[in-house]
C-alpha cells in the first residue's frame, strides 16, 4: 500500500494501542475492518470515531477520522451560548413525573 494513501489518523490509534488488531479488539470490530479504514476504502462510522477518541485519551479526534464531518462535531464541541441547551427546556427533578426527552439530561456532556 501506498503510505500517502493511508489513513494517518487510524494509523495513530493502532500505534497508540499497540496494533490494528488491538484497536479491533478495543472497538468489537474484525480485523478487516481497521484494515478497510487504514486503506481509505471505507469511512469510520461517526459512532466508531467516538470510540476512538475516547479509546485514545483524545489523541486521536473525531475531526481528523472524519474531516467531512468536522462541522458537526465541532457543533457538539461548542462552548458558545449559542449551543447550549435553552434555559426555557425543562429540567428533571427527582419528584417530577419524566419528560418528554426520555429522562435524557445534559449532564456530563463536554
Amino acid at each position: 500500500m501506498d503510505h500517502k494513501d493511508e489513513n494517518l489518523p487510524i494509523r495513530r490509534a493502532c500505534d497508540l494501542l499497540g496494533s490494528p488488531s488491538a484497536l479491533a479488539a478495543v472497538l468489537g470490530v474484525s480485523p478487516q475492518m481497521i484494515s478497510q479504514w487504514l486503506k481509505n476504502e471505507r469511512p469510520v462510522p461517526i459512532d466508531r470515531c467516538v470510540e476512538i477518541e475516547m479509546a485514545t485519551q483524545g489523541a486521536v479526534r473525531c475531526e481528523s477520522l472524519r474531516p467531512d464531518k468536522a462541522k458537526h462535531f465541532a457543533y457538539l464541541r461548542s462552548t458558545d451560548p449559542r449551543f447550549r441547551a435553552s434555559p426555557s427546556v425543562p429540567q428533571e427533578d427527582a419528584g417530577a413525573p419524566e419528560s418528554s426527552t426520555g429522562g435524557m439530561t445534559l449532564e456530563g456532556v463536554a
